[in-house]
């Protein structure tokens, strides 16, 4: 039998679903708790409006819900059942009551101390598959389906890591660094960043092109639309976002000939100066 998986959505609005397990409060046009699917110390599980007029939630600390989670998606993750099961609980009314907050699957330990990033990747790593990503804080494989997923490598082009990026609701986005890791028993591409210092992207090309002009660009997306149109520089930029300046191995920097380019806000004119600052120190030192 075919089921109606619009119907099933339109009957069942996920703000009424997820309040069966999770206490939400309202914040602005989005709804807040703490997340079930890992050992949430401050409210990270968001339930946001998307583009397509529907209602979906996110994880920002453990990722659940990165692929766009909706209605059925919840049921499922939190029951520990199939889509097919999923659809026939909603449908028949076997859920927990509101307010009760009891999910029935208790969230995994967060393992992210067990698991140590090995950087560059091995030369027989496998190819990363964003879908088959291994959460360390939810113990668990997630489906991330990112809008782009910019791959760092050294100088001599080994893979450091995968930056992938989910884009959200109200211009949010997320960017969750996936290394090549050890943990118990296991080797994989996990969400899990190296330790710092963190590299530049484009550490490649600096190192081919040592005699041209750097444009420092704020984010991966910028850094890629510069490596396509301007290419009589060598465009770079670093993970992290604005905060994390204070981070960053600037080294293959200093003594090059930068051109700056911020985007338009105050954050990232900041991050800027900051950088130039660490690189102008760094020379003189």
């Amino acid at each position: 039998m075919s089921i109606d998986f619009t119907t099933i959505r339109q009957q069942n609005p996920l703000l009424d679903v997820i309040s069966r397990y999770v206490e939400l409060k309202r914040v602005g046009s989005e709804y807040v708790g703490l997340c079930p699917f890992h050992n949430d110390s401050k409210p990270s599980l968001t339930v946001y409006n998307s583009h397509d007029g529907l209602m979906r939630y996110m994880c920002f600390a453990c990722g659940a819900g990165s692929e766009g989670g909706d209605v059925i998606d919840f049921v499922a993750a939190i029951e520990g059942i199939s889509a097919h099961e999923a659809c026939k609980r909603l449908s028949g009314g076997e859920l927990p009551q509101i307010g009760t907050f009891a999910p029935p699957l208790k969230p995994l330990p967060n393992q992210s101390k067990s698991w140590r990033s090995i950087v560059p990747a091995p030369d027989d790593a496998p190819k990363y598959d964003p879908s088959q990503t291994f959460n360390p804080k939810r113990g668990a494989i997630v489906n991330y389906r990112p809008t782009r997923t910019d791959t760092y490598h050294d100088k001599d082009g080994k893979i450091l890591c995968h930056v992938v990026r989910l884009d959200l609701s109200n211009r949010k986005k997320l960017c969750i660094t996936v290394t090549w890791c050890d943990g118990p028993g296991d080797s994989c591409w996990a969400a899990k960043r190296m330790d710092s210092p963190y590299p530049l992207l484009g550490l490649r090309e600096l190192a081919q092109r040592p005699d041209d002009y750097v444009l420092l660009t704020s984010g991966e997306k910028c850094q890629s639309f510069a490596v396509k149109h301007m290419n009589k520089f060598v465009p770079v930029t670093w993970m992290g976002g604005d905060k994390a300046v204070d981070y960053i191995d600037i080294l293959p920097l200093v003594g090059r000939f930068i051109l700056y380019w911020p985007d338009a806000d105050f954050s990232s004119k900041r991050s800027m100066l900051q950088m130039h600052n660490r690189i102008e120190r760094s020379g003189t030192g």
